[in-house]
């Protein structure tokens, strides 16, 4: 928007040194009056919408900085509910051994082999009902 503004600037000098030359019909002059003020109506308009564009991209910006701060504020919200969760996480671990050590010595290999030396099996059930027979 930039460039076509500064283009329809240059086209007007142009016009501008055409118009006050002297080697112009009266005519030319006219028209080249008339053609200079539809370049400077142009310009006009084209500043104006220029304008309304530097005031929506510095609307956005601010919208943008915003939204970036709040972004931060939830990223470091999780980061601390992590870092919570982690903390609670090792302190659950550190009880855990001591639970687990409880659990140890009740279900050891040595009393799971004693339950199963306990346990007759099927064929021996068969055999001592053959013999009571």
């Amino acid at each position: 928007m930039e460039k076509s503004i500064a283009k329809d600037e240059r086209e007007l000098k142009s016009q501008n040194k055409r118009i006050n030359s002297g080697d112009v019909s009266q005519l030319e002059t006219q028209l080249r009056e008339v053609r200079a003020k539809l370049i400077k109506e142009r310009i006009d308009s084209k500043s104006v919408k220029l304008k309304d564009m530097y005031k929506t991209l510095k609307e956005l910006e601010a919208k943008n900085a915003i939204n970036i701060a709040e972004a931060e504020k939830v990223k470091k919200a999780n980061e601390e509910a992590e870092k919570l969760k982690e903390k609670e996480a090792m302190k659950e671990k550190e009880a855990m051994p001591e639970k687990k050590v409880e659990n140890n010595n009740v279900s050891s290999p040595v009393i799971a082999s004693e339950k199963k030396a306990e346990k007759p099996e099927v064929s021996d059930v068969i055999v001592a009902e053959e013999e009571e027979e």
